[in-house]
Formats: C-alpha cells, sequence, structure tokens
C-alpha cells in the first residue's frame, strides 16, 4: 500500500464547522487549532506533499532550494508534532488544514 492509499483509506471527520474565515485582501485562511501555526508557506508545501510531490518537485514548484523544502518540512513535523510526512498529511486533515488548492499538474 502506498502512502497515498494509506492516507486515502482514513476517515476524516466532518469539517462542517470549520469553515475558512476570511483573512486580508479577500483571501481566505484557515484558522488552525495549534499553538504554533503553519506559515502561509509551510502550508504551500503542505498541500505539494499531501500530493504525492517530492522536495525536488516541491522546491521547483515554488521556486525555492531543496534545502529550503527541507526545512520547511522539518517545521511542519515539529509544529503537527508527528515524526513522518504521512502522519503529517493524516495529522492535517484531522486538522482540517488541507484544502486541495495546491497540487502539482503532471
Amino acid at each position: 500500500m502506498t502512502a497515498e492509499e494509506a492516507i486515502a483509506a482514513v476517515p476524516t471527520p466532518d469539517r462542517a464547522s470549520q469553515r475558512p474565515a476570511q483573512g486580508r485582501h479577500g483571501r481566505t485562511s484557515m484558522k488552525q487549532p495549534l499553538l504554533d501555526p503553519l506559515s502561509q508557506r509551510e502550508l504551500e508545501v503542505l498541500q505539494l506533499l499531501a500530493g504525492g510531490a517530492s522536495n525536488q518537485e516541491i522546491a521547483t514548484a515554488l521556486v525555492v532550494t531543496p534545502g529550503t523544502v527541507k526545512l520547511h518540512v522539518s517545521h511542519i513535523l515539529s509544529k503537527l508534532g508527528v515524526n513522518s510526512r504521512t502522519r503529517a498529511i493524516l495529522r492535517a486533515r484531522d486538522l482540517g488544514l488541507l484544502t486541495g488548492e495546491h497540487t502539482l499538474s503532471k
């Protein structure tokens, strides 16, 4: 079973009550139930991670170096209190942080 299949198999809670809040300039932003919320860039990296992108693919999509992506991933894992990319995706889904907006077009 691939990581994507494992993640897809996990039931997600009903998030009807966790609607995005309206942010600056009409953008929607998710109110995060974390003590140290993810930055906008970390959320972008997380979305791409959830889509199965490698560090190199994320770096290319966001026009940063792979080292910068590794740093973002490290911060994401720490803030979500997990120790793997797969667990980060599962935790983010549980918290309603994944929106499906940022995916790589292959």
